[in-house]
């Protein structure tokens, strides 16, 4: 299943990055399951901060959620994405 906003719309509610404590996000995460697999459209859709982005990426590996950033064209759920290093900074 992959995870896109609300559903039952398909809609994220609209919150800034740069927020700390992201009530959609965590319910996100929250919903999803392993094998499952979050999209952005932007990687500072996800945190502004690369420390946030990393922690939220590590926290979704931890449970087996994919992850892909549509623009930066980062995605977990290929092996290229597992083989090393992905660039979740956006250019930071």
């Amino acid at each position: 299943m992959t995870i896109r906003g609300d559903s039952k719309t398909g809609n994220v509610p609209k919150a800034s990055g740069a927020q700390r404590d992201r009530p959609e996000l965590k319910a996100a995460i929250k919903y999803a399951r392993s094998g499952d697999t979050l999209i952005v459209w932007k990687l500072d859709r996800l945190a502004r901060s690369m420390k946030q982005r990393v922690e939220t990426v590590e926290t979704l590996d931890g449970q087996n959620i994919g992850f892909r950033s549509i623009t930066e064209a980062v995605d977990t759920t290929t092996a290229g994405g597992k083989l090393g290093p992905v660039d979740i900074t956006g250019g930071e």
